[in-house]
């Protein structure tokens, strides 16, 4: 009895150790990027992963590739998802307490000065609002509509 224990025992470490080697992100050869880009305006530092809040907020997990936790506090690595509380991380059994990201706060890019159109509609500085063909508004360079 005590055998076949130890084989299976042997048989989920070496598959333990082959699940961890495949839940790593593949490295490249080119170039990293020094910043991951959440959206248009905001911008985290190379090899975290942007995290959106419930309120809309911006933060860096410190973790490449990384599953974001619902409360938008809270972040797990690559090959693990966040539990309904976000306090831990799952692998199959494996079990690990969530990051917390909030240690870093996304950068906020400056953007060129807007012209506020209408709604939605922003033009930068250097075009002005006009309307489209078709009733919208938009930005416009030259004075031809």
């Amino acid at each position: 009895m005590v055998p076949v224990l130890m084989l299976l025992m042997g048989a989920l470490v070496a598959a333990d150790e082959l699940m961890m080697d495949l839940s790593r992100p593949a490295e490249s050869d080119s170039v990293s990027v020094s910043v991951i880009h959440c959206n248009a305006t905001v911008v985290c530092p190379d090899r975290t992963t942007c995290c959106l809040s419930p309120y809309g907020l911006w933060s860096c997990c410190h973790s490449p590739m990384a599953q974001c936790c619902r409360d938008g506090l809270h972040c797990c690595p690559y090959g693990y998802h966040c539990d309904s509380t976000s306090t831990h991380c799952f692998r199959g059994w494996l079990k690990l307490s969530s990051s917390s990201q909030m240690a870093t706060k996304a950068i906020q890019k400056p953007q060129p000065e807007m012209v506020h159109c209408d709604g939605n509609v922003y033009c930068p500085v250097d075009q002005f609002c006009c309307k489209t063909a078709a009733g919208q508004w938009g930005c416009c360079n030259d004075m031809v509509l």
